[in-house]
């Protein structure tokens, strides 16, 4: 299995996006976002909040909003999947929003 990147977040959790992953539930739905890995990987190791997500053992990373260019103002949110122990997450799927999620703020504490 190929990975595009593997990283730590803030509370050390490691997350990873498989290449399969992104191409098939990002890249081909958005292909935009194939110059924004730099981009996609700070949101999940310096995000601005990490919300519970909707599902089970899921979480969703908020980066910080874009300062400038055709995106200003919106961020990077990634929905990523952990193993029970919540020390592993993969990468579900990854978009640009204006609107803050109205989750449960799991980080900063």
């Amino acid at each position: 299995m190929a990975w595009v990147f593997v990283e730590k977040d803030p509370t050390g959790r490691l997350v990873g996006l498989r290449q399969d992953r992104w191409q098939q539930y990002v890249l081909d739905k958005r292909p935009f976002l194939k110059n924004l890995v730099q981009e996609i990987k700070e949101a999940i190791t310096n995000p601005q909040v990490i919300y519970a997500g909707n599902r089970p053992f899921s979480l969703l990373y908020s980066g910080w909003p874009f300062s400038s260019g055709f995106h200003q103002g919106e961020m990077i949110t990634i929905a990523v999947s952990f193993d029970r122990a919540f020390q592993y997450g993969q990468v579900r799927t990854i978009y640009i929003t204006s609107q803050s999620y109205k989750g449960v703020i799991v980080w900063p504490p």
